[in-house]
């Protein structure tokens, strides 16, 4: 499918927002040609959205259908503030969104943890700075419009509520029509 068809289909959608809370309950390559599921993928990759946190059902049904679309993907933190270390989100990302052309980028405030680890994108971009930088924050806005909007927004990242209110303020407008903003680990707006 065409961008402009893309884009035609999904104006026809209302925008929405995905907000998650924090819920708890008790061959990389190969695994996207078999079709495994989001969460099968997560678990492969070793990220905490489906180990401490039990995000799987949520988005499989939200993200489904941007699954083998040329999807314009960010998520805002990479991960290098975490034990088990960064991009395993973007492996899972990478593995989920199968088509060719899908853009997949993040945020992460750690420059030396990008530059360490040598994070490497297959299509898309890693921005280095905070997502309370109004500055930075509009230069992806910018981005993602140059790419028709991004059609999916993680924020994942520092977890205020300062952080995720600044974030929120500023890449909304960059949402495609039709697209979802999620934040994660709300929760942590009730932490002292």
């Amino acid at each position: 499918m065409g961008c402009s068809a893309r884009n035609a289909s999904k104006n026809a959608r209302l925008a929405r927002v995905v907000l998650l809370a924090c819920i708890f309950s008790s061959g990389k390559v190969a695994a996207w040609k078999r079709h495994d599921s989001w969460e099968d993928l997560a678990k492969l990759a070793g990220t905490d959205k489906v180990t401490t946190h039990r995000y799987e059902k949520v988005y499989e049904m939200w993200l489904a259908p941007w699954r083998h679309e040329a999807v314009n993907f960010l998520e805002i933190g990479l991960g290098c503030n975490m034990e088990y270390g960064p991009g395993k989100s973007l492996s899972l990302w990478e593995s989920y969104f199968t088509h060719r052309d899908a853009r997949i980028s993040f945020l992460e405030v750690d420059g030396s943890c990008v530059q360490r680890h040598n994070i490497k994108m297959r299509n898309g971009t890693v921005f280095v700075g905070s997502q309370e930088d109004t500055a930075v924050l509009k230069k992806i806005a910018a981005e993602g419009h140059s790419f028709g909007g991004y059609d999916v927004i993680v924020d994942d990242g520092g977890h205020s509520m300062n952080q995720q209110i600044t974030s929120f303020k500023e890449l909304w407008p960059a949402v495609s029509s039709g697209g979802i903003y999620v934040i994660e680990d709300l929760l942590t707006s009730y932490w002292p």
